[in-house]
């Protein structure tokens, strides 16, 4: 603050902060920590995504690896379906954010020939991170005509 005096301007010094500037400040700091929230958020969701689809990708080469090997002298089969997955007599359920959009292998099950591992159906499964009927995210997983995961 300026302070006039007859012919002389003397500067006060002021201590503190006003009440304006401590407004600003914390309207600041709350717009920046809710970005910082928000961009975490959806990335943990992608990340989330990403787990499943990894899992599920493993699943698969799994599947393949038994057929291979001619575990238990049959060939192997993996079950996919809207919410889950079945290999190996087990059903793993994804999760609820989580499901199947589109298989374009035409067959919901995939079959792996014993010794060459060779899959029954190729093509495309896309899964999708949901909120509701909205569509967060989505990932796709490409078998080969090999049965390998591309």
């Amino acid at each position: 603050m300026i302070i006039k005096t007859k012919t002389k301007y003397i500067l006060q010094n002021k201590k503190g902060f006003s009440l304006m500037e401590i407004i600003v400040s914390l309207s600041l700091l709350a717009m920046i920590s809710s970005l910082i929230f928000f961009s975490f958020n959806s990335l943990n969701n992608i990340q989330s995504l990403n787990k499943q689809v990894d899992f599920i990708k493993s699943s698969i080469n799994q599947t393949r690896l038994n057929a291979v090997n001619s575990k238990n002298v049959v060939n192997q089969s993996i079950r996919f379906s809207t919410n889950s997955i079945t290999y190996d007599d087990k059903i793993i359920n994804l999760e609820s954010n989580i499901s199947l959009m589109s298989n374009n292998t035409g067959t919901t099950t995939i079959y792996f020939s014993r010794i060459s591992g060779f899959p029954s159906a190729t093509g495309t499964l896309v899964y999708k991170l949901h909120k509701g009927s909205t569509v967060i995210a989505t990932s796709s997983i490409i078998i080969n005509n090999l049965g390998i995961i591309e």
